[in-house]
């Protein structure tokens, strides 16, 4: 759930959005009654934040970890061919293949949920992470209304053929993200790294969390307790509820 706090101002109109505008040049709208014609000045809000986020977290990073980070800009995150090849082809046709916009919803949602675990850590985990994060989930709060917008103008009208490709893009861009033979090598040679009593048991710790992230468990970001809202928007848009329920149905237990 969106926590209140993250409420932003709601304008039903265009105009009404401007007069915000003028008295706070600054301020973060929500665009829940806007013609679709305004989507251009949304997008590029939006495109604003993520560049901004971007900037903030390879800051933070860089402070972190000068060591790994000082000369590049991704360090332990390495996508999998079949992820790439996937995001390729949405990139290709972002407008045909969309079911991508219910992917970017569940992973905002997601944020906004970490960011719930960070505050609920308390000092258990470093203090300028966990105010970067809390507020990045702000603007992802804003960004889940955002998503709907997009679901509305690209996902709601499609038919035929459409539906079943989106259904199975939709399917794949999950799969594929979570696919456990990728994204744990990096991290646990690190922490070996970092931590020598932990050399030697690296391979085990890498075969423990891959057995621990079974593909299936892509299913829980479309779970509607834990994306309520991508999970609403893909049973309204019956083109994509056959690959969301698939994907809840193989969820493990």
């Amino acid at each position: 759930m969106i926590p209140p706090a993250f409420d932003y101002a709601a304008p039903t109109a265009l105009s009404e959005a401007v007069a915000l505008l003028g008295q706070n040049p600054e301020a973060k709208i929500l665009a829940g009654g806007v013609p679709h014609g305004s989507l251009v000045k949304l997008l590029e809000s939006f495109i604003a934040d993520e560049e901004g986020h971007n900037a903030s977290l390879q800051h933070l990073i860089v402070t972190a970890r000068p060591d790994l980070y000082k000369n590049r800009v991704f360090y332990f995150v390495a996508p999998s061919p079949k992820f790439r090849l996937v995001t390729a082809a949405i990139n290709l046709a972002p407008r045909t293949l969309s079911g991508w916009v219910l992917f970017a919803g569940a992973i905002e949602e997601n944020t906004i949920l970490t960011s719930q675990c960070y505050r609920q850590a308390g000092d258990k985990v470093d203090r300028l992470f966990a105010e970067v994060y809390m507020l990045h989930a702000q603007d992802e709060a804003r960004h889940c209304k955002f998503d709907a917008l997009l679901a509305e103008w690209l996902i709601a009208d499609q038919t035929g053929w459409r539906k079943h490709v989106n259904a199975k893009v939709l399917e794949l861009i999950f799969i594929t993200y979570f696919d456990p033979s990728w994204g744990f090598d990096r991290p646990i040679q690190q922490l070996a790294a970092d931590f020598p009593e932990l050399r030697g048991r690296e391979l085990a710790m890498i075969r423990r969390s891959q057995e621990a992230h079974a593909p299936a468990t892509a299913s829980i970001l479309i779970d509607g307790a834990v994306a309520p809202l991508t999970s609403k928007n893909a049973e309204r848009y019956d083109i994509l509820a056959a690959a969301v329920r698939h994907l809840i149905s193989t969820k493990p237990h």
